[in-house]
């Protein structure tokens, strides 16, 4: 069947009609969902971002209230409310006992208040003998107590060595030398109590 030329023209008109309607109907409303999507999206990855932020904020947060009550926990053991001397002492014998050390007496002072500085402290003198590098040890061990001390006064005495009953004497490569040692510290309290007899208010304590 041939065609003439103008049924060739209206059907190639009739093609183009229903293109353009198909494009028109179909398609390009796509083109209006697709850019609602790429909206949605942009919204979506920025609440993303948002809530990633927050979230770094509140551990941020959590990480420097537990950081600031472990602060708060530790000077409440450096100072505590009252003296709490037994606990101090027990924790001053563990470290004689841990570095071999000898106690030979050990003295409680009246405690003595600090109005300016808001607290109280309590002077212990301490005697005790032991070879000197383990005294040594035993000053870098005090920064390191539950409690806050600060050594106010130290004198050592050398000790000399015990007489052999042996006609012959040992003869040691390395002697060690054995010291006896008179201390006084102080231990600190946040409470205020009258210092009794005007005693003087005692210095802040070293950080």
């Amino acid at each position: 069947m041939k065609l003439n030329k103008q049924t060739i023209i209206i059907m190639v008109v009739f093609v183009a009609v229903v293109a353009v309607a198909v494009f028109a109907f179909l398609v390009f409303p796509r083109f209006g969902e697709l850019s609602a999507l790429d909206d949605d999206i942009a919204l979506a990855e920025a609440d993303i971002a948002s809530a990633n932020t927050l979230l770094a904020r509140r551990v941020t947060a959590k990480a420097n209230s537990a950081q600031t009550e472990s602060q708060l926990m530790r000077i409440a053991n450096e100072l505590p409310e009252s003296p709490q001397l037994p606990s101090v002492i027990i924790e001053l014998q563990d470290i004689m006992n841990r570095q071999g050390l000898e106690f030979t007496s050990m003295n409680f002072g009246k405690p003595a208040a600090d109005p300016e500085e808001g607290y109280s402290s309590v002077a212990i003198s301490l005697a005790f003998d032991g070879r000197w590098v383990d005294v040594v040890t035993l000053l870098q061990d005090f920064p390191r107590m539950n409690r806050q001390v600060r050594v106010t006064d130290y004198s050592v005495t050398r000790m000399a060595p015990p007489e052999s009953d042996e006609t012959t004497p040992v003869v040691e490569d390395e002697p060690e030398e054995r010291v006896r040692v008179r201390m006084t510290i102080e231990v600190y309290t946040m409470a205020l109590v009258e210092a009794a007899g005007g005693t003087a208010a005692p210095a802040a304590p070293a950080q």
